[in-house]
C-alpha cells in the first residue's frame, strides 16, 4: 500500500513486488520472514549483544541470488565485481585480507 505524507513524500507500506504472473522477480520493502541475527563481542569487556536486520531487497527468481538486509549486508552471487575494494577482514580466493 502506498502512503502520501503531508510532506507529499510517498511511502510503501510493507513490501513492493515485480514481476511476471504471480512470481515475483524484485522485493522491496521491509520482510518480517526473513532476517539474519549479528552477535558482536566487545573485545574490551567481554560482553555480547545481538541484533536482528531483516531483508529489504530481494532481486532474484530463485530468491537467494541477491539480498540487502536493514543494516546493508549483501548476499549475492553470481557477481562480477569490477573496481576499488575496500575491506578490513575476509578472504578473495585463497588470499586472507590481513596479510596484505
Amino acid at each position: 500500500m502506498f502512503e502520501t505524507g503531508s510532506d507529499g513524500n510517498v511511502w510503501l507500506r510493507n513490501t513492493l513486488s515485480v514481476g511476471v504472473s504471480d512470481t515475483p522477480y524484485v522485493k522491496i520493502g521491509y520482510n518480517p520472514e526473513i532476517s539474519r541475527t549479528v552477535t558482536v563481542v566487545d573485545p574490551s569487556t567481554g560482553v555480547s549483544s545481538s541484533a536482528t536486520y531483516h531483508e529489504v531487497i530481494n532481486a532474484s527468481a530463485d530468491g537467494k541470488s541477491f539480498k540487502v538486509y536493514e543494516d546493508g549486508y549483501m548476499e549475492a552471487s553470481g557477481v562480477s565485481i569490477t573496481g576499488t575494494i575496500y575491506a578490513e577482514a575476509g578472504k578473495i580466493g585463497n588470499m586472507t585480507i590481513n596479510d596484505v
